[in-house]
């Protein structure tokens, strides 16, 4: 688990270079946890979509991927929205495996716990590009929340402008194999 934990931070390190240490968390957050939380009202659910959906324009980001992984067994991916409203553009394709995802998700708390545990290891012995300090802090903070999902960070959301939804990898998107090429080089 060490190597491929390291992979998915450095590969998400490269391709969003805003990521902080609260973005680490959301990413071992969704690939642990899961689609679920934002299922649980589905009418709310596909209704965000919809105005998110609206609101991408044709400002694509530069080599924007399709599907980013975000468990460290690349079976949970974002489904980033601009590249898929250009591709697909099937809003209802992927609320519908939104939906799948969820019914089929089985969220792990105590694999969040020790991957986090493993991320934190890794900062500290600075075999990870963030500050120790900082990820003590997060922590203390995270620790006082009684909700343990947490949103992006504010410089990540204004540099990146993420627009995703989370699924799980087999829930196809396009109903193709090879869709799910995520190559984390």
């Amino acid at each position: 688990m060490n190597n491929s934990l390291k992979k998915i931070i450095f590969f998400h390190k490269k391709i969003h270079p805003s990521l902080t240490v609260q973005d680490v968390y959301k990413i071992l957050f969704q690939g642990t946890m899961g689609p679920l939380h934002i299922m649980h009202n589905r009418e709310k659910a596909f209704s965000e979509l919809k105005k998110e959906f609206k609101r991408i324009g044709q400002d694509n980001i530069e080599d924007e991927k399709l599907l980013e992984p975000v468990s460290i067994d690349g079976k949970v991916v974002r489904v980033n929205l601009r590249p898929y409203k250009k591709e697909i553009n099937d809003i209802e394709l992927l609320f519908k495996a939104m939906v799948e995802s969820a019914k089929n998700f089985i969220p792990d708390s105590e694999k969040l716990t020790n991957i986090w545990g493993e991320f934190k290891g890794f900062v500290q012995k600075d075999e990870l590009p963030f500050n120790y300090k900082e990820v003590l802090a997060f922590e203390n903070d995270l620790q006082s929340k009684e909700d343990f999902e947490i949103s992006h960070s504010e410089i990540y959301r204004s540099k990146e402008n993420p627009f995703y939804r989370v699924i799980l990898k087999r829930n196809n998107i396009r109903g193709q194999a090879g869709i799910c090429n995520l190559d984390m080089k």
